[in-house]
């Protein structure tokens, strides 16, 4: 039977220790910096305004679960004829979204934690696009190079 001495056993547990401090060292960097998670609804409706009385809407609400405040930048949308052209970055069509509603105009600042919400019109060319190939709502953010991008399903009758 192999005996350990102490001195051997207290070596190793440090070692485990050690490592185990580096990966969370290592987790905690690969996930620094603000994270933002998002949901894109279609055929959404405003009540208590008379302005948009009888106007359909593509609504957004994004969320900021990082720990680091970033800016809002833009709201666009972008179309794809199909997955080839997707992958190729070759746009059909790109537009970008000049009023997102009140209260939160871009730039907007989102803190840890915050909430931004924003709306486009959800006209008839919007929605062919949406229909046919594969519309995508984008989100330009001081914290990343690339939009964060969720497809619009299909849309029907509102």
């Amino acid at each position: 039977m192999v005996q350990f001495e102490l001195t051997t056993i207290v070596a190793w547990w440090g070692a485990i220790i050690a490592t185990m401090v580096l990966v969370w060292d290592i987790y905690k960097w690969a996930n620094r910096g603000a994270r933002l998670e998002y949901t894109v609804k279609t055929n959404m409706k405003t009540y208590g305004d008379p302005t948009t009385k009888g106007m359909t809407f593509v609504t957004v609400r994004v969320s900021n679960t990082g720990d680091r405040t970033t800016t809002i930048e833009n709201m666009g949308f972008l179309h794809y004829k199909n997955w080839i052209f997707q992958m190729a970055r070759k746009p059909s069509f790109a537009a970008v979204v000049t009023n997102v509603g009140a209260p939160n105009p871009i730039p907007y600042e989102i803190k840890p934690g915050g909430i931004w919400d924003g709306m486009a019109q959800q006209e008839e060319d919007l929605i062919s696009k949406a229909n046919t190939g594969r519309l995508y709502c984008c989100i330009y953010h001081s914290g990343a190079k690339r939009p964060l991008m969720r497809r619009v399903k299909k849309i029907g009758a509102a």
